[in-house]
């Protein structure tokens, strides 16, 4: 990856890419809330907009077909709603477009070293075929559905093929429009070069294309919320079974403090008992205050106390051994 320290990138940029995301419904704004600021007319780091791209790429197990089809759907915004239509009539001239000052290097401002080129190294229009060689710090699989979608924006075109699979950053593409004259023998793409194939077939060709780009796209995002899926039930699961550890631990807790609470209830009303055996009472209210506190403290059904023979320490100078009669 480029250092793009003093790279910038024109507002329109991030906003299209925005507006794509809005629109295959995975908006990543709140996590970026770079999107939500700029301007289109206005200049920003490089550097936030590759921390957006590489937040797709942490998402997305598969990110490739995501990124091409973001890059299809960032040239459609810019053809149908923005200056596209004034800017190009035919899917080549697209080629000449970005690959000129007007195009790439009109979004991006900075180091020579840093930004780097899009350049168109070979056009044949005859045979169908050009060769696009890509420096620049963006995702090469993004770039390659720009190339896609920029061609196909003017529907002259029937049939727009880009592969950068031998060299990421060459991108060999092949295309077909309906007029097309009769051109013999085997483009660089290695797409049939006889212009005589019906329109059908071609037309054909571009939809068993977008199918398998489709199908690429919505099989990463199914894969992706499958995951995303199974990880909230795994958080959710880990998080019941915690929420239960918590209030085994909060019952358990206030257990303990009830028990404490109690005991330290008993021990006031003990000390309480204590202080009115402690004072001039009678033998019988004495006991009767035991008995009380013993049902009051300490829950009981009942309490009785019943004295039936002389102290054991009767022969040890207790002064009841000297009571004959009455209770004792």
């Amino acid at each position: 990856m480029k250092n793009c320290d003093n790279t910038q990138i024109l507002g329109a940029l991030p906003l299209s890419f925005r507006q794509a995301c809005v629109n295959f419904q995975f908006l990543i704004g709140e996590e970026n809330p770079f999107l939500e600021q700029i301007k289109p007319d206005e200049w920003y780091p490089m550097q936030y907009f590759l921390n957006i791209l590489d937040t797709i790429r942490e998402k997305y197990s598969h990110p490739a077909p995501i990124y091409e089809q973001i890059g299809i759907e960032m040239m459609n915004q810019w053809y149908h709603q923005g200056p596209g239509k004034q800017i190009i009539k035919k899917g080549i001239d697209f080629l000449h477009y970005q690959t000129s000052s007007e195009g790439y290097y009109s979004v991006i401002r900075g180091n020579p070293d840093q930004i780097g080129n899009f350049s168109l190294l070979s056009l044949d229009e005859k045979q169908g075929t050009a060769v696009v060689k890509s420096t620049t710090p963006f995702d090469r699989d993004m770039e390659r559905g720009v190339l896609i979608g920029g061609m196909r924006t003017t529907k002259d075109l029937i049939y727009v093929h880009a592969d950068n699979s031998k060299d990421k950053d060459t991108f060999r593409i092949g295309f077909q429009s309906a007029h097309a004259s009769g051109a013999k023998g085997a483009g660089a793409s290695g797409l049939p070069g006889d212009g005589t194939l019906p329109v059908l077939y071609w037309q054909h060709k571009m939809l068993e294309d977008d199918f398998e780009r489709h199908n690429a796209f919505w099989k990463s995002t199914n894969e992706t919320l499958s995951h995303a899926f199974a990880k909230l039930g795994n958080q959710d699961a880990q998080l019941q079974e915690r929420t239960d550890e918590l209030l085994r631990a909060n019952s358990l807790l206030q257990q303990e403090i009830d028990e404490r609470k109690q005991a330290q209830s008993r021990i006031e009303h003990l000390n309480q008992l204590k202080e009115k055996l402690l004072g001039s009472l009678s033998y019988e209210e004495k006991l009767k205050h035991i008995t009380d506190g013993i049902v009051n403290i300490f829950d009981a059904d009942f309490a009785r106390i019943w004295i039936i023979k002389p102290g054991d320490l009767c022969n040890a100078g207790c002064f009841h051994a000297r009571v004959k009669k009455g209770p004792h």
